[in-house]
């Protein structure tokens, strides 16, 4: 009897532990894995006095980064579109340096495909287009 339920543990555990190790693999670096989670809009701002806010424009928006490389756009706390994302280094914007960008496998209207991306406070993110005169938009850590 021992033996039989030797013979069917083994496969199963070897099966569950080659499961969770695949599932742990995250080919997103490390020192970036804070981007997960739920980001909401703050503000946009950017030339000149250009300044966009939720309440200026009259909705919401949370961006949700997940991982696998999902990513989710809530627009009033409805889902509006999903996508992927990875991440990439620009090298044209800061020559002779690289910066962080998130490349996303459809444009939608509120991120093309490429945004630089930076972490400016623990909850603060940022993300701006790599064209010069875009404008900066903020992002707080969704307290949800």
């Amino acid at each position: 009897m021992n033996r039989i339920r030797h013979l069917v543990l083994t496969p199963l555990l070897l099966i569950a532990t080659a499961m969770a190790v695949a599932c742990s693999r995250d080919s997103f670096p490390a020192e970036h894995r804070w981007i997960y989670g739920s980001w909401e809009w703050v503000r946009a701002v950017g030339e000149g006095n250009f300044k966009m806010t939720p309440e200026s424009e009259g909705f919401r928006l949370t961006f949700v980064f997940l991982r696998g490389g999902r990513f989710e756009i809530y627009l009033n706390d409805q889902l509006d579109y999903r996508t992927t994302f990875s991440l990439a280094w620009n090298h044209e914007v800061a020559p002779g340096d690289s910066l962080p960008m998130l490349v996303f496998a459809d444009s939608t209207a509120y991120t093309g495909t490429r945004q630089l991306v930076r972490r400016v406070a623990p909850d603060t993110l940022v993300l701006k287009s790599a064209f010069v005169e875009a404008p900066e938009v903020f992002f707080a850590r969704a307290r949800r």
